[in-house]
Order: C-alpha cells, then sequence, then structure tokens
C-alpha cells in the first residue's frame, strides 16, 4: 500500500483533495494533512511518505522549496504539484525538482486520478527495477565461487584464453595486472585455505582463489596503468605479507609460497601460474618459506615450458579428477532424489560447463548417463530382492515407469521384470 501526504493550506481545498484521493483510490493510505510547509518536511523525515500532494503557495516556505529539502533525503517520494499559480517560473523550476504532475486550482476529480495513476505506475515500474536489479546483482554474487573455480581451472589447465577473458570480463578486470601465488602447508589442511581464501576476500575485492590436491592458487589483480616498475614489486610484495599474516593469523607456520612475476595480459595467466608452481617447488626444496620466480638463478626471462615443472602434468590430473571424484561420489549419495547436472556443479563449486567438459574427459560419458547408470545399478540390486518393477522405478530416483523400463533395457539388455524374473533369489 501507497502512502499519501497532502499539504494545503486551505482547509476547504484539503478536505476536498483528501475525499477525492479517498474515492477514487481506496487502496492507497492518507498518512498525513497539513497546511504547513516546516511541519510537511518534519513528517516527511520521519514518515517518509511515497506521494505528496502540495500547494505552492504555502505560509513561511513556499512548496517548490518544501520540494528540494524533502528531495534532499528522500529522494524517491514523488510530488504533484497542485497550484492557483499558472506561472511559467514555477513550472520551470518544478520540472528541474522532478515533480510528476503540475495541477490547477481547484483539481479535477479525473486529473487529479490520471496523475496520481500515473505517479504509481512509474513507482511500481521502479520498484520492478529495482527488484530485477537486485536478483541480477543476488546471482552474481552467488555465481562467483563458480566463477572463481573456473578462472583457476582455465589458468591451471591452460584452457582457451578466450574463456579466461570471459570470465576477466565478468568480473570486471579485464585491463587489469595481476600476480600468482601457489601455497602449500605441511599439514595439508584443506579446510584451513578454504578460511584463507574468504579472509583473503574480504580483504582485497580484486581476488579469485581455489583449492586443489591441498594447495591454494591464489590470484590477484590490480590497475597497473601508470606504475612503474618499483611501484608494482612494491604492490605485489604488500599481497605477499598479506597472504603470509594471514596465514599465521590462522595458526599456519610451516608453509612455503611461490610467486609469479608480474601479469599484464589475460594469455599472461597461464605463464604466471606455472611460474609460481615453479617457485613454489624451489622454496619447498630449499626449506624457504616464499620464493620469487624472479629471483631463481637463471629463470629471470621468458615463461616457464611446461616440461620444465617437476610433476606439473600430475598436478594437473589431479586437479580436474578431484571434481570429477566429487561429483561421482555425490550422485551415488543421492541418486535416488531428482539431480542435475547444475545442482550437481553447485555442489562441487564449479560451473556446469566445466563440470560437463570433465565428464566427457575424464569418463567419457555425459553427467545424465553417469545418474542413470547409478540408477540401474541400484535398481538391479532391488528387482533381485523381489522388488516389482514400479517399486524399483521410484526408490532409484526415476519419475516415469516407461523412461525407466527404456533406461534399464538400454543397459542390460532386458526388461525389468525379465531381470527380476531370471536373477531373483
Amino acid at each position: 500500500m501507497y502512502t499519501v501526504m497532502v499539504v494545503e493550506d486551505e482547509n476547504i481545498e484539503r478536505r476536498a483533495l483528501t475525499l477525492m484521493l479517498r474515492d477514487k483510490f481506496p487502496e492507497l493510505s492518507i498518512m498525513a494533512e497539513t497546511g504547513n510547509g516546516y511541519e510537511a518536511v518534519k513528517i516527511a523525515r520521519k514518515e517518509a511518505p511515497d506521494i505528496v500532494l502540495v500547494d505552492v503557495g504555502l505560509p513561511g516556505i513556499n512548496g517548490l522549496d518544501l520540494i528540494a529539502q524533502i528531495r534532499g533525503f528522500a529522494p524517491e517520494v514523488s510530488f504533484i504539484i497542485i497550484s492557483s499559480h499558472d506561472d511559467f517560473g514555477f513550472a520551470q523550476r518544478a520540472i528541474t525538482l522532478g515533480v510528476e504532475d503540475y495541477l490547477l486550482k481547484p483539481a479535477k476529480p479525473d486529473a487529479l486520478k490520471k496523475a496520481i495513476s500515473a505517479s504509481i505506475a512509474k513507482k511500481e515500474r521502479r520498484n520492478e527495477e529495482h527488484m530485477m536489479k537486485t536478483a541480477l546483482i543476488d546471482r552474481m554474487e552467488n555465481s562467483k565461487p563458480f566463477m572463481e573455480n573456473d578462472f583457476i581451472y582455465t589458468i591451471v589447465t591452460n584452457g582457451p584464453v578466450e574463456t579466461l577473458r570471459r570470465l576477466l570480463s565478468f568480473f570486471g578486470w579485464e585491463d587489469q595486472c595481476g600476480v600468482c601465488i601457489v601455497a602449500v602447508e605441511q599439514k595439508q589442511n584443506a579446510g584451513l585455505f578454504g578460511q584463507l581464501n574468504t579472509d583473503l576476500r574480504k580483504e582485497y575485492k580484486k581476488f579469485a582463489g581455489g583449492i586443489f590436491n591441498n594447495q591454494a592458487e591464489l590470484c590477484f589483480l590490480f590497475d597497473g596503468e601508470n606504475r612503474d616498475t618499483s611501484e608494482i614489486d612494491n604492490l605485489l610484495d604488500g599481497m605477499v605479507n598479506l597472504v603470509v599474516a594471514k596465514l599465521k593469523t590462522l595458526g599456519c607456520t610451516n608453509f612455503y609460497l611461490g610467486v609469479s612475476k608480474p601479469v599484464h595480459t589475460a594469455s599472461g595467466w597461464f605463464d604466471a601460474y606455472r611460474q609460481a608452481f615453479f617457485a613454489l617447488k624451489a622454496a619447498e626444496s630449499e626449506g624457504t618459506p616464499v620464493k620469487k620466480y624472479e629471483a631463481l638463478s637463471g629463470f629471470r626471462e621468458g615463461a616457464v615450458p611446461e616440461h620444465s615443472l617437476p610433476g606439473i602434468d600430475e598436478q594437473l590430473k589431479q586437479f580436474s579428477n578431484v571434481f570429477v571424484d566429487k561429483a561421482v561420489r555425490y550422485i551415488r549419495r543421492n541418486y535416488q532424489n531428482e539431480i542435475s547436472l547444475g545442482n550437481i556443479a553447485n555442489q562441487i563449486t564449479i560451473s556446469p560447463y566445466y563440470l560437463a567438459k570433465l565428464f566427457r574427459k575424464y569418463t567419457g560419458k555425459t553427467c545424465t548417463e553417469i545418474i542413470a547408470e547409478e540408477r540401474i545399478e541400484a535398481a538391479k540390486k532391488l528387482l533381485v530382492q523381489n522388488y516389482s518393477s514400479k517399486e524399483a522405478c521410484y526408490k532409484v530416483g526415476f519419475n516415469s515407469q516407461n523412461y525407466f523400463a527404456k533406461i534399464f533395457k538400454k543397459y542390460t539388455g532386458l526388461t525389468p521384470s525379465e531381470y527380476r524374473n531370471t536373477n531373483v533369489l
């Protein structure tokens, strides 16, 4: 319900406006009536009306100054002027103040109805736009963890540079420089790295972090425009010090960090990960907590060739398999429920697009096929225990007996009834 305040110093006119509003718009709530401009400002500050009907020629403070004052603390209020002044100057200032209509006294019911209806319609559109915008922002915020994982996955697996550019665009990081830090800690506490990522996101807005095989990939981005080399080096040192400080705050004292060279292009992130990985291995080998790639003898120029990175192929394979294994375990625990690629991806914090690619690459199957296989295997066990085809169908997660029978025969060569009659104990 929208609220209305009537500001009119003539008692008869104020009562007439109030009666017309109650007659034409019974759904509106008339929250206040006053003939004093100063009082109207106080009421508006306290009650925040949706619509204000205001006379221009008020005593003490005129209607236009009243509107300007209320606009200062309540910009969403709609104003409709009702005045005996047919003056261009008044009308012109009213327009600059965002007044929605300017009616001449005595206000006619139809004209008032039209003005109020237009004001309500405008508010409805604004509210709808605000809700849509809020929903979009919520969806974007909810999708950020998936996009972060996709960002890390693309870097680690040397994925398509166009995918990386799209992800950078999603975050608004297209023109940003950055650095990649790879971290490990002796206790291999994945929960600790999860908390580290959470803490770093709060501290540093342009950040993407991922975890796999008890190893953290931390990507920091910053505006490198008009910064010289020493400024960028200081920024990178600050980011490394931030990670070290957060790890110590979390009680981690035995850790190693590998730090890449500064990144200046989208494609540079692929080399950055490999540089950080190589520096991490050097740090572990030397027993040095932090190692920068640029400090490694003989590796100051150019990208690190993939074959020079000890164990990187196995790391990449493990990284991908972690997601596949998590997804398959989730399916095995939940096949009897209504599950899909989307909600499986949501559970393991990766985008459906990448999960589908990983399923195809490492199992040769689609997500639907893997779910179906789990359900058929479960159904076979039930049928052997003399469950009916109907009972088995619904217990393992199918919603249609015909579809269940079709899929069952596809995988076993028999109908559910034939399989039960052949194998029942």
